[in-house]
């Protein structure tokens, strides 16, 4: 990363990494009972239904609170941006070679 940090950004931090759909494939889960010997389906853990269906999101119907703005992913609550000193944080322009 740090020898070629522009082609990291550019394989790594495309739009689709930042979607409430890409945190799902990890955030919405089930065990498979070849890992269980226990049942057919066994949920994991489940963040991105809650989502949805919250008042942060904009979809929730059931909803008694809606912020000024809803969020277009989980990040916008859990994971704002912040200023930051790191290596990764620093903004890399291409070679124009």
């Amino acid at each position: 990363m740090k020898a070629k940090p522009a082609f990291h950004r550019r394989t790594f931090l495309k739009p689709v990494h930042r979607t409430t759909e890409f945190c799902s494939t990890c955030h919405k889960v089930h065990i498979p009972s070849e890992v269980t010997k226990y049942k057919d389906f066994l949920r994991g853990q489940n963040h991105y239904d809650p989502f949805l269906l919250s008042a942060a999101s904009g979809h929730g119907a059931r909803s008694f609170y809606y912020p000024p703005v809803a969020q277009r992913s989980c990040a916008g609550c859990h994971m704002p941006l912040r200023s930051s000193g790191d290596f990764g944080a620093r903004i890399f322009e291409a070679p124009t070679s």
